[in-house]
Parts: C-alpha cells; structure tokens; sequence
C-alpha cells in the first residue's frame, strides 16, 4: 500500500458499495495488510465484494455449435447467471459463436475477444 495510493479506500469503497458494515479496522505496522472486522451475516458478501475489486475477472469465450432446444437452453442460462458468474465466480461470460451445423444458414460470429 505504500506505493500505491488508493487501495485503502478501494477496500473500503467495495465494502461499503455492497452493503457491509465494518465493526473494526486495524492496518499493519508495515502498511502491507489491512484487517476488517464485519458480522458473520455479513461476512460472504464482504468477501464477494473485496474479490470483486481486487481479484481480475477471466474472460470464457463460448461457441454454440447446434441451435437446438438444449442450445437455446444453455444460452438462456448463461443469460440469466452471467451476472451472478462474473460476481460470485469472477468470470466473464462471452458469447463468440451461434451456429447450426444442420442446414449452415444460421452462423452468427462475433469477434472482439
């Protein structure tokens, strides 16, 4: 933290952005660690938020080959879970591909990984 402006209230900005109240603070002599002190209720969301913040997202680039009913079932589940995925898990889901194999008309690509 000493070369590094900032991260102090980043550490608090993402507790207090996800609801999480501190009950105590303490910072190391050396000024590398920062401890919180948060209710056991509270203490998955903390940790949620601090990964959130501090932890890089991974990108997880998905091509569909088939646009069946299990396609369209995974893709509507990749749709409504994208955002507890990115949250919880810290990836980021992307979509590059849709395509049906069967008759070769319904390709759709997109690029920009």
């Amino acid at each position: 933290m000493p070369q590094t402006a900032g991260v102090a209230g980043k550490f608090f900005d993402a507790l207090g952005e996800s609801g999480v109240n501190v009950l105590a603070i303490a910072q190391g002599r050396n000024q590398r660690n920062i401890s919180a002190v948060v209710s056991a209720a509270d203490s998955d969301r903390a940790l949620q938020a601090l990964h959130a913040a501090f932890l890089t997202i991974v990108p997880i680039a998905v091509a569909v080959i088939g646009a069946g009913e299990i396609a369209e079932a995974f893709l509507s589940s990749i749709g409504m879970q994208a955002k507890e995925l990115a949250e919880v898990v810290g990836s980021d889901i992307r979509i590059i591909a849709v395509c049906d194999p069967v008759d070769r008309s319904g390709c759709s690509w997109q690029l920009g990984f």
